[in-house]
């Protein structure tokens, strides 16, 4: 999948989809010229299901795709722009809050974090009411040991691709490291905000500079996203 091969425009309804696929992906695994520029390089037989959201991992240069019908990532790893050499599958382990509905992703400048987008109002997959206790979710994604988790100088470390002594926090369903190469993988989340249901896009701001709170004075985070509410339609 390649972003210029998805079309998009703006959807008018309020609390429905903001973007309309105008293509649909090849089920054949065999990609799909479209143009002497676009070829399909990933279709549901790579784990996509309902893809709203692709980024290149900065660390690993993955991609990562959103999906929305799989609350979760598939991760294509890449051999060259057009070839996928494998994939893997990840999902919170509770991600019927933390993940429904993906509708976009973003990663922090170096790969240390991403940030989920939900376009959910927290139903917990359709066995409760709508309470709307829904927002963006962050991970800690620096490439470790075939997983992904924390940089060796901690969770404020700045993320190298498997560093020496870098800490995997992959999990498997038992919630033991996870070895990707036998069973399926989760992430765990670090931290939630529950104020902004039907996120319709995301984006990550470098080197953000902020103030107040429980912090003294000026600080700079590596945190900072901003996103689109889609149910009071704030920023």
């Amino acid at each position: 999948i390649t972003s210029s091969a998805i079309f998009a425009r703006p959807f008018p309804f309020r609390g429905v989809s903001i973007m309309r696929i105008a293509i649909q992906l090849a089920i054949s695994v065999t990609a799909q010229v479209i143009s002497e520029q676009h070829a399909i390089i990933a279709t549901a037989e790579h784990g996509l299901m309902k893809p709203r959201d692709v980024k290149v991992h900065p660390a690993s240069l993955e991609l990562w795709v959103g999906n929305m019908a799989d609350h979760g990532v598939t991760i294509l790893k890449m051999t060259d722009a057009e070839t996928v050499d494998g994939t893997m599958r990840l999902r919170d382990r509770a991600y019927y809050h933390y993940m429904p509905n993906m509708s976009a992703l973003t990663f922090s400048a170096d790969g240390r974090t991403m940030t989920t987008c939900m376009e959910s109002q927290n139903n917990y997959s359709h066995t409760h009411r709508d309470n709307n206790f829904m927002g963006p979710t962050i991970y800690e994604t620096c490439p470790c040991d075939g997983g992904y988790g924390r940089g060796p100088g901690g969770k404020n470390s700045s993320c190298t691709a498997n560093a020496e002594g870098c800490s995997q926090l992959t999990v498997n369903k038992e919630g033991e490291t996870c070895d990707a190469t036998k069973e399926a993988c989760w992430v765990i989340h670090s931290d939630m905000l529950h104020e902004g249901p039907l996120c319709m896009g995301i984006a990550h701001e470098d080197k953000a500079v902020t103030e107040g709170g429980l912090h003294q004075g000026m600080n700079m985070s590596d945190t900072v996203v901003w996103f689109n509410e889609g149910l009071n339609e704030h920023l």
